[in-house]
């Protein structure tokens, strides 16, 4: 955002959240909304608007799960549970169903 608040043919507004800009954006009072992959796959596939994610914007950053440190079993079980919902594919439809996109493939 600092990077667009520096070209001065650029006016730069924040909003509260997403539902705000989107209607903004969908009304033609913006021209662009820039937010993470995911959120935007989310809001687009489930918003009622008529909008759509554009390429991504510079490098993706990947999605992570936080927890406590210090729990190696844990971190195994998280770990082996997201390597098995991915082979048998249900990573795959969960993804569908809430992003309309697959999110197991990194942003280009």
């Amino acid at each position: 955002m600092n990077m667009a608040k520096a070209v001065p043919s650029i006016d730069v507004k924040t909003y509260p959240g997403a539902p705000e800009y989107l209607r903004d954006l969908a009304a033609g009072r913006l021209d662009a909304a820039l937010n993470d992959r995911l959120m935007l796959a989310y809001l687009t596939k489930n918003s009622n608007l008529p909008l759509r994610p554009s390429p991504n914007v510079g490098e993706g950053n990947p999605s992570v799960i936080s927890f406590k440190k210090g729990n190696p079993k844990f971190a195994k079980a998280i770990s082996d549970t997201m390597t098995q919902l991915e082979a048998d594919g249900t990573f795959m439809k969960i993804s569908d169903k809430w992003f309309g996109i697959d999110v197991i493939k990194p942003a280009k």
